[in-house]
């Protein structure tokens, strides 16, 4: 990710919650798209940066999210492959647009469970059912 895309995001997110009159803590891994200079300037976000070499246990998303997420877009690829077998029609490569669609449907299968657990995991909570609202 470019700092111009991370700075843009942030500063319009950041401009949302503000609008909203919401108080949000944002964790963020260190790379260098995420500058620091620019956290004085955020209204409604504090940023906390996860320690340098720790991503991989910290993160939630590296705790399961990822790995459930390409659980199930293998899955729709197969059963994509497996309806043109089954179709007489020859297994291609899959498109940018088919692999997006994928991909989408797959982030809708993750469930509400498996997010909080993996947020469990990566310890911001001791009970796991304080992460269900």
């Amino acid at each position: 990710m470019l700092s111009t895309i991370y700075e843009s995001w942030i500063f319009d997110l950041d401009k949302r919650f503000f609008n909203d009159k919401r108080k949000v803590l944002l964790f963020v891994d260190n790379c260098p798209a995420h500058p620091k200079t620019l956290l004085h300037e955020l209204k409604a976000i504090q940023v906390v940066f996860l320690p340098p070499n720790m991503t991989s246990k910290l993160q939630p998303m590296d705790q399961g999210i990822i790995k459930n997420i390409k659980h199930h877009y293998r899955r729709s690829k197969m059963q994509r492959n497996l309806r043109r077998i089954d179709s007489g029609l020859e297994i291609d490569n899959i498109n940018l647009l088919e692999s997006i669609e994928l991909l989408h449907k797959s982030w809708g299968a993750v469930t509400q469970f498996t997010i909080a657990n993996c947020f469990h995991r990566a310890s911001f909570t001791k009970d796991i059912n304080k992460l269900f609202i």
